[in-house]
């Protein structure tokens, strides 16, 4: 059994309309993620494994009550799989000389909060070590279990610069541009524990 949840404008889509309906997939559409009240239709610990596919990095709002909503479908020993862009790839922002001799912020440009809408840029990207901690904070019912940094080929290398990005990705995975993540949740007990708070740590 299959569910797929997306934004209208992906479900309403022929294609996609034409493939649920020959394999039985079910559609679920939400405009919101930040109210998550759209998944209540779906049965408690039902489902062996949740795809969270490049979704992680456009969230913009506290996440806290849609993980609620997807621990609560996801059964014990179910897998929830994460990819997303790995922040430290090197063709990122973080290598952009570029950016820092304009003198640009970190994260995305005005341009882009004003004139893309909400889910459209990547406002977090990730490390490695930071998705770990993520899972960590929200539940110890949740196990990070893999995680790896991936090249997905997004076009073949044409001149040397690109060819030189490609090899250097091969010899350092920190370099590639994705992370794949595997969290399992080996148990229900505590479930999500994070709580969100207008109070801030004080840092020293």
């Amino acid at each position: 059994e299959v569910t797929a949840a997306e934004l209208p404008t992906t479900l309403n889509a022929p294609v996609v309309q034409k493939v649920a309906e020959e394999h039985d997939i079910k559609l679920v559409s939400y405009t919101d993620l930040s109210k998550p009240e759209v998944f209540d239709q779906l049965p408690e610990n039902h489902y062996e494994v949740v795809l969270f596919t490049e979704i992680i990095e456009h969230i913009t709002f506290n996440p806290v009550d849609m993980w609620k909503a997807i621990y609560r479908v996801l059964r014990p020993g179910g897998r929830i799989i994460v990819t997303t862009p790995n922040y430290y790839h090197l063709g990122g922002r973080v290598w952009d000389l570029k950016r820092f001799l304009s003198r640009s912020g970190g994260g995305i440009s005005p341009q882009e909060i004003l004139n893309i809408p909400t889910y459209g840029p990547h406002w977090k990207e990730f490390s490695a070590r930071e998705l770990r901690e993520y899972f960590t904070m929200l539940s110890p019912d949740f196990e990070v279990t893999e995680i790896q940094h991936v090249s997905i080929p997004y076009f073949q290398p044409t001149n040397s610069r690109q060819k030189v990005q490609s090899m250097l990705e091969s010899w350092f995975p920190l370099l590639r541009n994705n992370l794949f993540v595997e969290v399992t949740l080996s148990r229900k007990e505590d479930g999500i524990v994070s709580k969100p708070s207008w109070s801030h740590p004080v840092r020293g």
